[in-house]
């Protein structure tokens, strides 16, 4: 005990370097906290931005499906199953989605052509809240395609188009349709490639009367597992459950780019910390060569040297990451009322159609974690100087200048 009291008293015998060290120390937690909390929720923002968009959280496939717009892939006992997540008060949107291409006078372009239902399509993804101009269907014989891809194509509402895709039988199947809507997320690569029609009109037009190639499930991200959960039971061996990691395999890179990243900037700026803290240690162990010295001439053991050095780098490190937490979590609650805007950077980004403010998730783990990395940095940086103290010699100690 008096160990550590005799190194808590250290720390105000050079107050400026004490202070300087600590800011170090701080810093880093500071540091470590906010960028923690903006990448959880940019991640956050991401995966729901690029689900909302169109493949939702959760979709039910046929075992063997795979992402072949080319190919149907129906799923067995549609309608049945569709009942049932009726009977369990679960919100869905069925589709079929099939390769197409868009027919405009003498130009064409290949889409990837959706049949949905409207009300249920609303309930999982976000281009009903993206009209720009028309309505979002709403009768047979007609489609929604994008501003982007009507300008390149020279059309507009009420205008007819024909779409051309592979029927079932593996036949060319024709239909003229009505341009009854334009929508815009802002995203090229999106807009000009994706184009709804009624479900009904879809499976007319390829001869697959009632079929329908996939079901995205409506959950919210942090209630994924627990939906999945009450899903399985509702399955049969003939239909299966594609998460979004499975769906989305480019975004999952990204977030695991994002985390290896932040691990690296994590490891740069403790390092810096803990060489701060060595150096600090290092210097007060030399400037103190004629206190250790007497300590070991009056007998005081190896180890309470040890306790000493170490209880002193202990107490700087803690209390300065205490101190850096409390800035690193004000920083983040401002910032989660407020946001960070975006907007220069994620206008045209397929991961931020929802919106352009990111805000941070604070999560208490992350701060007990930002605590103890720096209380064990600190502890492992003082070990050197604390070691190097304790094997003085006393009478070359008292001789030090």
């Amino acid at each position: 005990m008096i160990d550590a009291v005799i190194g808590l008293r250290n720390l105000g015998r050079n107050r400026r370097r004490t202070l300087l060290t600590g800011s170090l120390v701080a810093f880093g937690v500071v540091c470590l906290i906010v960028f923690q909390s903006l990448k959880v929720g940019m991640h956050e923002q991401m995966i729901v931005s690029t689900t909302s968009l169109d493949n939702g959280i959760l979709q039910i496939h046929a075992p063997d499906y795979r992402p072949n717009r080319s190919l149907l892939q129906p799923i067995n006992d549609s309608v049945d199953l569709l009942d049932r997540l009726e009977q369990h008060q679960i919100r869905y949107a069925e589709r079929l989605k099939t390769a197409a291409l868009l027919l405009a006078g003498p130009q064409s372009s290949m889409i990837s052509l959706s049949g949905i239902i409207p009300e249920h399509e609303a309930q999982v993804t976000q281009i009903s809240n993206q009209m720009r101009e028309g309505t979002y269907l709403g009768r047979s014989n007609t489609i929604v395609l994008s501003q982007a891809l009507c300008q390149a194509l020279s059309l507009s509402l009420n205008d007819q188009v024909t779409v051309m895709a592979q029927n079932s039988a593996g036949q060319p199947a024709l239909a003229k349709l009505t341009i009854v809507g334009m929508f815009s997320t802002g995203l090229p690569s999106f807009d000009t490639t994706h184009a709804y029609v009624e479900l009904a009109t879809l499976q007319q037009l390829i001869k697959a009367p009632q079929v329908i190639s996939e079901i995205s499930i409506h959950t919210q991200l942090d209630n994924q597992n627990d939906m999945e959960t009450r899903l399985l039971p509702l399955l049969s061996k003939d239909q299966r459950i594609t998460r979004w990691q499975e769906a989305l395999p480019d975004l999952v890179q990204l977030i695991e780019l994002n985390d290896t990243t932040m691990s690296i900037l994590i490891v740069i700026v403790f390092v810096l910390v803990g060489m701060g803290i060595l150096n600090t240690m290092t210097m007060i162990t030399y400037e103190r060569f004629e206190e250790f010295g007497l300590l070991a001439a009056l007998g005081y053991p190896p180890a309470g040297v040890i306790r000493m050095v170490l209880s002193e780098a202990l107490f700087l490190g803690t209390g300065a990451a205490l101190i850096g937490g409390l800035i690193g979590a004000v920083i983040c609650l401002w910032l989660g009322q407020h946001g960070l805007d975006l907007s220069q950077l994620t206008s045209n980004n397929q991961y931020f159609t929802n919106a352009h403010i990111l805000y941070p998730q604070l999560r208490w783990l992350d701060m007990v974690a930002a605590f103890l990395l720096a209380a064990v940095t600190c502890f492992f940086s003082g070990l050197f100087p604390a070691w190097k103290a304790s094997r003085l010699n006393p009478v070359e100690a008292l001789r030090h200048i």
